[in-house]
């Protein structure tokens, strides 16, 4: 019964077997299927041979462009392209095409300030090009432009560009990805509408370092030493982990809409940024300002930002802006609020002048202030002040209005603990606070005209340049 079980299982499997071809090898020696690396290397040649090299017989010029473009296609330089007096006025290469590459494949378009623009797209913009690979120097004007949509500028070091031009400039859904650029007579890169710079550095510039139009990226990106701004964005952009040191103006300018998240700013001329509305700052630090830390516009909000040695306010905030968890120090003050402004959770030392001036309906909770000179909090009127830490200030409160709530604050070691510098002090709820090794805990209207805090009620400062005493005069 085995047997006859194997027999009928060898039929069953025959038609399988003769469909799978016969088993027995082809006469012969044995080859090897696998290509070796000479084959390999044909191919890669080959391959490389579709792309066209730029010269005088396959991209011949004209009076304004050394070389011209005129096909789609792969482009590639076996040289440098040097401008010479004969040169003067012209373009390195002019693209006219769609979908055209040009790797300079490391070489450099060295304009030796007779050259116009390096690589330029024409007039009638074309779409989807890219310039890749290499170095452009010393250009009158863009070391590369391209007008048209989806293009690229990827890996160029741009060096010595004039003209108030962009060195590097790409028009809608542009893309600047890993560039250099160093010493332009004007921006350092543009991008446009949907554009994109990514991991790209900006070293000198006599106007902005990157500009860009609406719903833009800026990402991984560094500018320093430009006379202007150091990133410009328009509306509903974003910006992150970029940074910008030693401008001329301000450190970050963003449009409605715009995000900033872990931006760095340090050395500005004016303000380390502002913003137009409905922006959000998160993660960011600004310090060593010649202005302000931040101007912000309405209905925004600052979360975890960091400001330090602001010569003026941290935060100027618009209306309805929020500002939270973050930290001000050596600045003349913290956060002056606009109406209906919101500052909770943050941290402020060492302020010459006001840890957080609250207008009216701005509610500040839960924060901690130490050292202000004038005052830790003054309440402008309609402000809800609660759950506030605040210790070695002029005053721990100051309210400066009517239908303020002081409520569950507490204060240690300040001169006056609440001082209320206005009649009616009725018309303000103060209640639940924890007043402790105050001068005095709470005074009334009218105010001294100064306040001299000794060293016995508060410790020694270790500013250099603040005064012990202030003049206590009227506040609009």
């Amino acid at each position: 019964m085995r047997l006859l079980a194997l027999v009928v299982a060898a039929l069953a499997a025959g038609p399988v077997l003769a469909q799978l071809g016969p088993l027995t090898p082809p006469a012969g020696p044995i080859s090897d299927t696998v290509p070796d690396l000479s084959q390999i290397a044909q191919q890669v040649s080959g391959a490389a041979q579709t792309r066209t090299i730029v010269n005088n017989v396959s991209t011949p010029g004209d009076a304004s462009n050394k070389f011209i473009i005129s096909q789609p296609g792969s482009y590639v330089l076996a040289d440098d392209i040097v401008f010479g007096g004969a040169d003067a006025g012209k373009n390195g290469v002019l693209i006219q095409a769609d979908d055209v590459t040009l790797d300079l494949n490391g070489y450099t378009i060295r304009g030796n300030g007779f050259a116009l623009a390096g690589v330029i797209g024409d007039n009638a913009a074309p779409v989807r090009s890219v310039v890749r690979n290499g170095n452009i120097t010393d250009t009158g004007e863009w070391a590369v432009l391209l007008f048209g949509d989806d293009c690229r500028a990827e890996r160029l070091t741009v060096v010595n560009t004039g003209g108030g031009f962009a060195a590097i400039q790409v028009g809608t859904q542009g893309q600047v990805d890993r560039c250099i650029v160093r010493d332009a007579a004007g921006d350092g890169i543009a991008v446009g509408i949907h554009g994109t710079v990514r991991a790209s550095t900006i070293t000198g510039a006599t106007s902005d370092g990157i500009t860009t139009s609406a719903n833009a990226l800026v990402i991984d990106s560094n500018v320093a030493q430009v006379d202007g701004v150091g990133i410009t964005v328009s509306n509903d952009a974003l910006v992150e982990r970029c940074t910008i040191r030693q401008t001329g103006s301000t450190g970050l300018s963003m449009l409605q809409g715009s995000v900033a998240r872990s931006v760095r700013v340090r050395f500005a001329g004016q303000h380390g940024a502002t913003t137009t509305g409905y922006n959000k700052l998160i993660d960011c630090s600004f310090i060593n300002l010649t202005g302000n830390g931040v101007n912000l516009g309405a209905y925004s909000v600052v979360d975890r930002c960091t400001f330090q040695l602001c010569s003026q306010l941290a935060v100027v905030p618009g209306v309805s802006s929020i500002i939270q968890n973050s930290i001000a120090e050596n600045c003349t003050s913290a956060f002056v609020a606009s109406i209906n402004t919101t500052v909770r959770g943050c941290t402020i030392e060492k302020m010459s002048v006001l840890g957080i001036e609250g207008l009216p309906q701005s509610v500040i909770e839960n924060n901690t202030i130490r050292d202000a000179d004038f005052s830790g909090i003054s309440a402008a009127g309609g402000c809800l002040v609660r759950g506030n830490n605040i210790s070695q200030c002029g005053d721990g409160v100051r309210v400066a209005g009517a239908g303020n709530s002081i409520d569950s604050n507490n204060l240690f070691n300040n001169n006056i603990g609440i001082r209320v510098v206005v009649p009616g002090s009725m018309a303000n709820r103060i209640t639940r606070n924890s007043l402790l090794a105050a001068s005095r805990p709470t005074t009334t209207f009218p105010p001294p005209a100064t306040t001299s805090r000794s060293a016995a009620t508060r410790p020694p400062r270790d500013r250099s340049t603040t005064s012990s005493s202030r003049a206590f005069g009227p506040r609009a």
